[in-house]
C-alpha cells in the first residue's frame, strides 16, 4: 500500500468515481441487457483511468529514481557535498539516506586521505635532500621539489619517463640495479657531471602488500661543498705544513753549519738568517692566531665598533709600513677628506689597509708610487688602494682570498709574507658587512677596493 498521501488521494478519488458510476448505471439501467452493457463500459473506462494512472505513477517513480541516478553519478566525481534530496515517495527515502550516510563516510575518509597526502607532500618538499620513486623498469613515480632543482626535472613532463634517460649516470644505473636485489644500498661519490656535483645517495627497494619489490626509492644528498672544504683543508694543510717546513729546515741547516766555523762574522752571517726564518715563522703564527680569533668573531657576530675618522686610519696603516715604503723609494698619493667617518673597529680595519698596502709596496718596482683614494656616497664609503706594480693574471683572482695562496710561489717567498694576509683582509671586512674587488691587469697594476656601509 502506498504511503504517499498524494498517490492515495488520487487513487481513492478515481475508486469513489468508480463506484458512483456503477450506482448511476444500476439506477438508470432496468433491465439485465443494459446494465452489461453499461458494465461494459464501465470497466472499459475504469482501465483506461487505471492505465493513465499508472503511467502517472511511473513517471512520478522514474523521476525520483533519475534524480537519485543523478545524485549518485555526482557523488562519483567528487561532488559529495551535494546531496540527494528526499523523495515524495517514502519508501525510497530509505534507499536516499543510505545513499548520503556512505557518501559522508567516502567523503570523511577522501578528506583524511587528501590531508595526508597533503602531509607527506610538505615533509617531502622541505627535505633539502632530493627524493625520487622509480618502478622497477625504472620510470619514476614521484620526486620532490629538491629533486626537481637538482636535475632539472618538470613534474608534467618526467613522471612516467625513465630516469635514466633524464640522469644519465652509470653509477646511478648501478645502483639502481643493487637496490632492487638487496634490501638497503649507498653509494657514495655519485660525480653528476652535467652539474659538477657530488651526490651520496641511499636507497631501499619499494614493497607492495604481497611483499613484492615493485620499484625502488633513493635519496640524494650534495655533498659538493663537503667534497671543497674538504679539498681546501687538504690543500691548508700541505700549505702549512709546507710553509713551516721551509724555515724550520734553514733553521736546523744553519745550526749545524755553525758548529763548524769558528769566525764570529761568519756565525754572525748564519745567526742573522736564523732570525730571519725564526721572525718569518712567529708572522705565520701571529697571522694564524689572528684569522682564528677574526672567525670565532664572526661566529658569535659580536665587535667593538664606534664611529671614527678614516683618514686617522690610513695614516696609521701608512707608518707601518713606512720603512718598506722609504727602501722602494716609493711614492704615495692620499686623497681623503679628513671630515669622513665610517662605523668600524679601528683596530682590525687599520690591519685590513695595512696588509694592502704592505702588498702594493711588495709588488711594486723601485721608485714606484701607490695611489689611495677614499669615496663616500649616500650608502658606503670606497676605499681604493692602487699599484703600478706587476699585476696580477685574471686566473689568480678568483682565489687571492684563499689561505696561503700564492700566484708566483718562489716569488712570493722571496718578497716575504705568510700567505695568509689577503685572507685576514677578507675576513676583517665580511665583519665590517663588507665587500672587497679586485681590479688587475698582468704588468700595469693591481687596484684593491674596499666597500663599507655607513650604517
Amino acid at each position: 500500500m502506498f504511503r504517499n498521501k498524494k498517490i492515495s488521494t488520487i487513487i481513492l478519488i478515481c475508486f469513489l468515481i468508480l463506484i458512483f458510476l456503477l450506482i448511476s448505471v444500476l439506477i438508470i439501467s432496468f433491465n439485465i441487457q443494459d446494465f452489461l452493457v453499461e458494465l461494459i463500459f464501465l470497466v472499459i473506462a475504469s482501465t483506461v483511468l487505471a492505465y493513465f494512472l499508472s503511467i502517472y505513477i511511473s513517471t512520478l517513480i522514474k523521476n525520483q529514481l533519475n534524480l537519485i541516478s543523478e545524485g549518485v553519478i555526482k557523488y562519483s566525481s567528487n561532488q559529495l557535498n551535494k546531496k540527494i534530496k528526499k523523495s515524495t515517495f517514502n519508501e525510497l527515502n530509505n534507499l536516499i539516506s543510505s545513499i548520503n550516510l556512505v557518501a559522508d563516510k567516502i567523503d570523511v575518509n577522501f578528506k583524511k586521505s587528501e590531508q595526508q597526502k597533503n602531509d607527506q607532500a610538505a615533509i617531502l618538499s622541505s627535505m633539502s635532500e632530493a627524493v625520487i620513486a622509480i618502478d622497477l623498469e625504472g620510470k619514476i613515480l614521484m620526486f620532490n621539489s629538491s629533486s626537481s632543482k637538482l636535475f632539472d626535472l618538470d613534474e608534467k613532463e618526467s613522471i612516467g619517463k625513465s630516469i635514466f634517460g633524464l640522469i644519465r649516470n652509470s653509477d646511478l644505473i648501478n645502483l639502481f640495479q643493487s637496490i632492487i636485489k638487496k634490501s638497503d644500498f649507498e653509494k657514495p661519490n655519485i660525480f653528476l657531471s652535467s652539474k659538477s656535483k657530488y651526490l651520496n645517495a641511499r636507497g631501499a627497494p619499494l614493497i607492495n602488500d604481497k611483499q613484492q619489490v615493485i620499484g625502488a626509492v633513493i635519496v640524494f644528498n650534495d655533498i659538493s661543498k663537503i667534497k671543497k672544504l674538504e679539498e681546501v683543508r687538504k690543500e691548508f694543510v700541505s700549505n702549512v705544513s709546507h710553509e713551516l717546513k721551509t724555515p724550520i729546515t734553514a733553521i736546523k741547516g744553519f745550526v749545524e753549519t755553525m758548529f763548524e766555523f769558528k769566525n764570529n762574522s761568519d756565525q754572525k752571517k748564519f745567526l742573522k738568517i736564523i732570525e730571519n726564518h725564526t721572525n718569518r715563522l712567529n708572522s705565520i703564527i701571529d697571522d694564524l692566531l689572528l684569522l682564528s680569533r677574526i672567525e670565532e668573531t664572526e661566529k658569535i657576530e659580536k665587535l667593538d665598533m664606534k664611529y671614527d675618522i678614516i683618514f686617522n686610519v690610513i695614516e696609521r696603516s701608512l707608518i707601518e709600513n713606512q720603512n718598506l715604503i722609504n727602501d722602494k723609494n716609493i711614492n704615495v698619493e692620499l686623497d681623503c677628506d679628513k671630515a669622513i667617518k665610517l662605523y668600524q673597529n679601528p683596530r682590525l680595519l687599520c690591519e685590513a689597509i695595512s696588509n694592502l698596502i704592505n702588498n702594493a709596496a711588495k709588488y711594486s718596482s723601485v721608485n714606484s708610487k701607490i695611489k689611495i683614494s677614499v669615496e663616500e656616497t649616500k650608502i658606503d664609503v670606497c676605499i681604493n688602494i692602487l699599484d703600478f706594480g706587476i699585476g696580477i693574471e685574471e686566473k689568480h683572482i678568483d682565489r687571492l682570498f684563499e689561505r696561503f695562496y700564492r700566484v708566483d710561489k718562489s716569488r712570493s717567498r722571496d718578497i716575504g709574507g705568510t700567505g695568509l694576509g689577503l685572507s685576514i683582509v677578507k675576513h676583517i671586512i665580511k665583519l665590517h658587512n663588507g665587500e672587497i674587488l679586485v681590479y688587475s691587469k698582468k704588468g700595469e697594476g693591481t687596484r684593491f677596493q674596499i666597500k663599507i656601509p655607513k650604517k
